[in-house]
C-alpha cells in the first residue's frame, strides 16, 4: 500500500543581493573564484527549521538544487530536482512526493547551490519526519529446538531461532526483529532467504526472503555450559512501536 504526500517547500533560500564594492584586499581570492554559500532554508512540513542567510559572493548563482533522502540505509532519494527563481533572490519549489505508508522516519533534506564557475556550495539540511498511526508489530510465534546438543570438542553445533512476526501497517514497517540471549546480547533477526553476513553471522539461515519469517543461526562449541536458557524475541517498527516479547526455553546438553 502507497499514499501520497505533498512536500510544500516554502524552501526560501534568501540569497543576498549586496555585494562589496571595495577592493580586494591583497592575497585575497577574486570575486569569481569565490563559491556561493548557503546559510539557511526553511520548509514545510518540517521538524527543523535553519535560520541564516544565505550569500553569494560575486552573485553568480547558476541553480539552486535539492535532495530529500530516504531514512533507510542505501535507499535511492526520494526526490530530487531545482528550486526555481522566485525573485529577489529567492528561490522555492512544490515537490509531489509518494512515499510508502509503512516507511515512516526522518526524511532528510539537502539543499546546495552552483554558480556558473562550477563551484558548489555548502549544503544546509532538515529533517521531513512521517509519523505512522498503526498498532505495534506482532510476534505470532516462535519455533527453536527444545534441546541442542553440546558438541565434542574442536566441533561445532548449529541451531536457528526462527519468528513469525506481522504488523498492521504491512511487513515494510517493521524496523528490526531481534533475539536477546541470556547475556543480554541482542542479535539482528533477517527475513532475507539466507544473505551473507546478516546479523554479524556467516548466514541468517533464512529460508525465504520477505514472507515474515525472521532466522537467527547460531553456533556453539564445547565450552557451552550444560543448562537450560531462555532467549527473548521482540519486533520493533519504524513509529518506534514494540511487539509482545515471546520467550523460549532451549536446553543444551552433552
Amino acid at each position: 500500500m502507497r499514499a501520497s504526500f505533498l512536500l510544500f517547500a516554502a524552501w526560501s533560500l534568501l540569497l543576498a543581493a549586496t555585494l562589496s564594492s571595495c577592493d580586494s584586499a591583497p592575497g585575497a581570492d577574486a570575486l569569481d573564484q569565490r563559491p556561493p554559500v548557503l546559510s539557511a532554508f526553511s520548509y514545510t512540513p518540517q521538524s527543523i527549521v535553519l535560520e541564516q542567510i544565505p550569500r553569494d559572493l560575486d552573485n553568480d548563482v547558476e541553480e539552486v538544487a535539492f535532495v530529500l533522502q530516504s531514512p533507510l540505509p542505501g535507499a535511492d532519494p526520494v526526490a530530487t530536482g531545482l528550486l526555481g527563481p522566485q525573485g529577489q533572490g529567492a528561490y522555492g519549489t512544490q515537490v509531489n512526493v509518494e512515499i510508502p505508508t509503512a516507511t515512516v522516519g526522518a526524511y532528510t533534506l539537502l539543499v546546495y547551490a552552483s554558480d556558473r564557475s562550477g563551484l558548489i556550495s555548502n549544503q544546509v539540511r532538515g529533517s521531513v519526519t512521517f509519523f505512522a498511526t498503526g498498532s505495534a508489530p506482532v510476534i505470532e510465534s516462535v519455533e527453536a529446538p527444545a534441546t541442542v546438543t553440546i558438541p565434542a570438542a574442536g566441533e561445532t553445533e548449529r541451531f536457528s531461532v526462527v519468528a513469525t512476526v506481522t504488523d498492521p501497517d504491512g511487513l515494510g514497517n517493521l524496523l528490526r526483529v531481534f533475539v536477546t540471549n541470556p547475556g543480554g546480547t541482542e542479535f539482528t533477526m533477517c527475513d532475507d532467504g539466507g544473505q551473507v553476513a546478516c546479523g554479524g553471522f556467516v548466514s541468517s539461515g533464512d529460508e525465504t526472503a520477505d514472507d515474515g519469517r525472521y532466522t537467527v543461526t547460531f553456533e556453539i562449541d564445547d565450552t557451552t555450559p550444560n543448562a537450560t536458557f531462555e532467549f527473548r524475541v521482540q519486533a520493533v517498527d519504524r513509529a518506534g512501536l514494540s511487539s509482545n516479547v515471546v520467550t523460549v526455553a532451549i536446553t543444551f546438553e552433552p
